[in-house]
């Protein structure tokens, strides 16, 4: 990595100070339970990464990244619909008893998000053009090894009864009435958190820098490697571990396995998550008798196999919605904002109601057009990496990759909207082909 991201040296002095900028913004990303007032931080954190943007596109030259441009059109389109169903229908009557924001900034909060998941792509995929890739890559592993270990202590502050910063952002369960954040779960073990709002979410965010973490080398890479790891254990997140796995598997069709470096890099991987796993089994807090971690992903998985999605924690709301929505989408939808508003009307709801499902959520939000449009930008990265079979044989192509396609995965059952690290790993498949056109002119 380290030749590939020394290009454009006269930047790295600016580059550098957006690095920390990125930094704290992923932070405060990291932050999900917590809010100042009614500003959750992690909004605070998606603004800033516009602005920062927005300063670079003005006083430096801000490098198109691949993606950028079909998303603006994808924003604009669901924009447009937004206003005009907006126009046509009075959503603002449906907003629940505890929503908590007027109905024109839910509105435009919706814009906002995507619109820093374009900002997060851009900025990333700056930093690594500018010659800060190997630094962006090794302070995003340390990062989410502190967020690690601050969950593995707010695990056991919460089972022991120990003092945890107060979560002060409302809950995940608002919609059945529960303004406060939950911190048990159903399950065989107690579940952890950390500074997010759910276990899954916390899992979903440590995909990406647990799979960079393997990039780096020595005892200290395999030290963060192992923290990030157990702390995905300790959600005890099917979709998580599910996810994980699925992206491993995609990752060994899609690239090279069987190269010397990456069957290093496989039994690096299975070594360390088996270690992960085994370490769990000694520190996880089980409800009643204690289980190993593959039994307890099993008790949630054997009722789904029964009885479908139906037995799964979201079933009541997947029906819902296609009762509501049917299973084609429809050519245009009825706007973002408004698939949780419509869900939380039919079923009597306190508060919105998020479908955890990206793809049904965007193809009800902005129709069929929007959805074909999402769709090839994410099949994007991988396709332009197919077509360069040299970058097959890149370690961080292949973790990335890896990384990608949990995403891709948790997109199904975490996600009504795309998350940051999403748009990092984007950012980097992008620079790598980027990278590998721009050395073969």
């Amino acid at each position: 990595m380290t030749e590939r991201t020394a290009a454009l040296a006269p930047g790295i002095p600016v580059a550098r100070l957006v690095l920390w900028a990125v930094m704290a913004m992923l932070t405060l990303d990291g932050l999900q339970t917590y809010a100042i007032g009614p500003v959750p931080l992690s909004w605070l954190g998606r603004v800033a990464v516009i602005g920062l943007v927005g300063f670079l596109w003005l006083f430096r030259d801000l490098y198109r990244a691949p993606g950028v441009v079909p998303l603006l059109v994808v924003l604009a389109w669901g924009i447009a619909v937004t206003v005009g169903n907006a126009i046509v229908t009075d959503y603002a009557i449906m907003s629940p008893v505890f929503a908590t924001t007027a109905y024109p900034v839910y509105l435009v909060l919706r814009w906002l998000w995507l619109l820093s998941f374009i900002a997060t792509l851009a900025l990333v995929f700056w930093l690594f053009v500018e010659g800060c890739g190997d630094a962006f890559i090794r302070w995003l592993v340390h990062l989410a090894a502190l967020v690690a270990l601050a969950a593995i202590y707010i695990y056991f502050a919460q089972i022991n009864g120990w003092w945890e910063p107060p979560r002060t952002r409302i809950g995940t369960g608002i919609a059945a009435g529960l303004a406060e954040q939950a911190t048990n779960f159903v399950g065989l073990f107690h579940r952890a958190m950390g500074t997010f709002r759910e276990p899954s979410h916390l899992g979903a965010w440590l995909v990406l820098p647990l799979w960079l973490s393997f990039t780096g080398a020595g005892w200290r890479a395999r030290a963060e490697t192992l923290v990030i790891g157990l702390t995905i254990a300790l959600t005890v997140s099917l979709g998580t571990i599910l996810a994980l796995l699925f992206g491993f598997a995609g990752a060994l069709v899609l690239t090279d396995p069987l190269r010397k470096p990456n069957l290093r890099l496989i039994a690096i991987v299975v070594l360390l998550l088996a270690a992960a796993t085994a370490v769990f089994q000694i520190v996880a807090v089980a409800y009643g008798a204690k289980v190993g971690l593959v039994a307890a992903l099993w008790d949630r998985i054997a009722p789904m196999l029964a009885g479908g999605l139906d037995a799964s924690n979201r079933g009541a709301v997947f029906r819902r919605y296609f009762e509501t929505f049917g299973v084609i989408p429809p050519l245009v939808g009825i706007g973002w904002g408004h698939v949780p508003l419509i869900l939380a009307t039919r079923g009597a709801y306190l508060g919105n109601v998020a479908t955890s499902n990206f793809f049904l959520y965007t193809g009800a939000s902005i129709g069929m057009i929007g959805l074909i449009g999402w769709i090839a930008v994410l099949v994007t990265p991988v396709v332009r990496v197919l077509l360069r079979p040299a970058l097959r044989a890149d370690r961080l192509v292949f973790v990335t990759m890896a990384a990608f396609g949990a995403h891709l995965v948790m997109l199904n059952v975490f996600f009504d909207e795309p998350p940051m690290l999403l748009a990092v790993a984007m950012a980097i498949l992008g620079y790598v082909v980027w990278h590998h056109d721009r050395g073969e002119a």
